[in-house]
């Protein structure tokens, strides 16, 4: 129970600490080893006030019901499908989204104990993530230096944490970037990014700047001088620079998956296995299998009722749903990428051409396979943590649950007040992920004429450049071609976010070159540190403004 309770404390912070990450810079962060830090050094300072020791599997279960809760927010769409709505016009009530992904969140932890024989037991599949987060919490049992790493994770969230609150709070005497070469580049003052950075690697970072730098410095006074937007809107300059960064991300996406069509025909086979079997109890089965059938009929019902989606498109959904994840569960395990974003947009696209003018109807349904494979892969990383410690299954499933019930109810709010606080697809947060289908959305809706002019020339040639880098990823000289999705998100946010994480890319890199013993115990941390408590203090800042406890 214990274990339990931290999960759901540690998972409630990375709930709300994604929301505002994602919807910043697309990227989060389900918090499989920061978790299971946090969780093993509260219980050492536990010991001296006479709590028995923190054992391994209980470092395990709080690791999966924090992690689960951490995943709610790509669950529940809350940083493509939904914003990307909102863009549109659509909004829905926050109880809808919540029930919503936490239906979707059952269907993919249920998905994930169906595959584990399969993937985990029978092939050993690495699963490199649930297998590292093993490691760390057998390294934790026998290692004094684990309560350190400890200290550096919480001693830098904290000072992130007040950045932050000198720089978007009462007294504001940090400014928001440091400009480099004109107004809308420099440096972003964004302990964040500075953390995401160091964990992205040198050739993401690289490539983002390289997207930058096509960008903001080689595209924008183009797009100025020829008046197709003006300098001093971010937002307008943004809508030109979205067509050929979701270009550039489509092409190089659609044409990955093609190149993995193994991935899709093992996955078919896996289709024809999806029995459980092994040592489970067979109550535990039925509870899963009756859990699954409640949650399928509470996303039937939702998408009649509140979404007015029709039964063949909602049932064509789950049906493709279940493939997909299964195609992400079985690349999760091989590659440790689970590739969610392109699931959400080839739904979105092949709905697109089976519902012809129903844009919304797209939107809606690339966002139930991609909360399914969402939760399917955070399942899998952690079944595979607990296959290597000799967790039970099914408690793990059960702790799972009882993550995503806390994420959800954590998540939604969340995003709700940062929406209210900041907009969305602003420049505070711009949800690079939401821009993507609302792209889709747009030109499912009214045709080219959605895209402002000459963004259909700049858009083809994007396409061509993700198509080469998909190909060129696949040759013995893909460690020097930069990254196509890297790329397409420095056209979707600001300038200063894509330099900071460069940035970070660097630094990290220079210190592995001199202290690499050093980086190899408290980089993570320090880095995990920087990025919570931004995300932390970010939230709670705009949750202030939203209730105009904090004016603007």
């Amino acid at each position: 129970m214990r274990a339990v309770l931290v999960g759901c404390l540690l998972g409630a912070i990375l709930a709300a600490g994604n929301v505002y990450m994602a919807l910043k810079t697309g990227m989060g962060d389900a918090g499989f080893i920061a978790s299971a830090l946090l969780g093993f050094a509260l219980f050492a300072a536990l010991r001296p006030l006479g709590a028995r020791p923190y054992a391994a599997l209980e470092n395990n279960i709080t690791q999966t019901v924090a992690s689960s809760a951490g995943q709610a927010v790509f669950t529940a769409s809350l940083v493509g499908g939904f914003p990307a709505l909102a863009m549109l016009g659509r909004q829905y009530p926050a109880w809808l989204l919540g029930l919503w992904g936490f239906s979707l969140a059952i269907l993919g932890i249920f998905a994930g104990l169906a595959l584990r024989e399969r993937l985990i037991v029978a092939e050993r599949l690495p699963f490199p993530t649930g297998g590292a987060t093993a490691s760390v919490i057998e390294a934790l049992q026998a290692s004094r230096a684990a309560l350190r790493r400890a200290h550096v994770l919480v001693t830098s969230g904290g000072l992130s944490m007040a950045v932050v609150w000198f720089r978007d709070g009462r007294p504001a005497w940090i400014p928001q970037s440091v400009g480099l070469f004109g107004s809308r580049l420099g440096i972003s003052l964004s302990p964040m990014l500075i953390g995401a950075g160091m964990l992205i690697g040198v050739r993401v970072g690289l490539s983002l700047l390289l997207g930058t730098i096509l960008a903001w410095i080689v595209l924008v006074p183009v797009i100025v001088h020829r008046h197709l937007a003006p300098a001093s809107s971010y937002e307008a300059l943004a809508s030109w620079l979205m067509w050929p960064g979701v270009s550039i991300l489509i092409a190089a996406s659609m044409t990955s998956l093609l190149l993995d069509w193994r991935v899709f025909a093992r996955a078919l086979g896996d289709l024809r296995r999806l029995g459980v079997r092994g040592s489970s109890a067979s109550s535990a089965r039925t509870l899963g299998l009756v859990l699954a059938a409640l949650a399928v009929g509470i996303i039937l019902l939702l998408a009649w009722w509140k979404l007015h989606m029709s039964l063949v498109a909602i049932v064509v959904a789950l049906a493709l749903s279940l493939v997909l994840a299964l195609v992400c569960g079985r690349a999760t395990g091989e590659t440790d990428i689970a590739p969610i974003t392109q699931m959400g947009q080839l739904t979105q696209a092949l709905f697109t051409l089976l519902f012809p003018g129903q844009f919304a109807v797209g939107v809606l349904a690339s966002t139930v396979p991609a909360g399914n494979a969402s939760h399917t892969a955070s399942s899998l990383w952690s079944l595979k943590a607990g296959h290597q410690l000799g967790s039970n299954p099914w408690r793990q499933g059960l702790a799972q649950v009882i993550g995503a019930a806390i994420g959800m109810a954590i998540a939604v709010p969340t995003y709700w007040l940062l929406v209210r606080a900041y907009g969305i697809g602003t420049e505070s947060l711009p949800a690079p992920a939401a821009a993507t289908s609302k792209a889709i959305a747009e030109l499912a809706r009214v045709g080219s004429s959605a895209m402002p002019p000459a963004a259909t020339v700049a858009s083809a040639v994007a396409a061509l450049v993700g198509v080469a880098l998909a190909l060129l990823e696949r040759t013995r000289v893909r460690r020097w071609v930069p990254s196509a999705v890297a790329m397409s998100v420095a056209f979707l946010v600001p300038a200063p976010f894509c330099v900071t994480l460069c940035l970070g890319a660097l630094g990290m890199a220079v210190l592995q070159a001199r202290w690499r013993t050093w980086c190899d115990a408290y980089a993570t941390p320090l880095a995990a540190g920087c990025i919570a408590g931004e995300a932390l203090m970010g939230a709670a800042i705009g949750a202030l403004i939203a209730t105009g406890a904090l004016g603007r």
